[in-house]
């Protein structure tokens, strides 16, 4: 997990409270909250949709419950985006 105000690199982070994405483009960018719920907390995407190819936290498979999010990425689910 990572805070607000965090250098965690460049790439795709996911907002644990409310879904949204957000890309940091340079290694020394901070993460800032929120832009949609201002929330504080982000996970880096791991999965990766069958469908899209886009990485993220939030997927919509049953087999997921009590996945470890160490493991290593999982390329058969469908995204939010897609599942919609």
């Amino acid at each position: 997990m990572f805070k607000t105000g965090a250098k965690p690199g460049k790439g795709w982070y996911t907002c644990i409270k409310c879904g949204e994405d957000l890309y940091l483009n340079e290694d020394t960018d901070r993460l800032p909250p929120c832009v949609k719920c201002y929330g504080v907390i982000f996970l880096k995407p791991k999965l990766i949709c069958r469908n899209c190819g886009r990485r993220s936290v939030f997927f919509y498979l049953p087999s997921l419950v009590g996945w470890d999010y160490n493991d290593k990425e999982i390329k058969f689910a469908l995204c939010k985006y897609c599942k919609k």
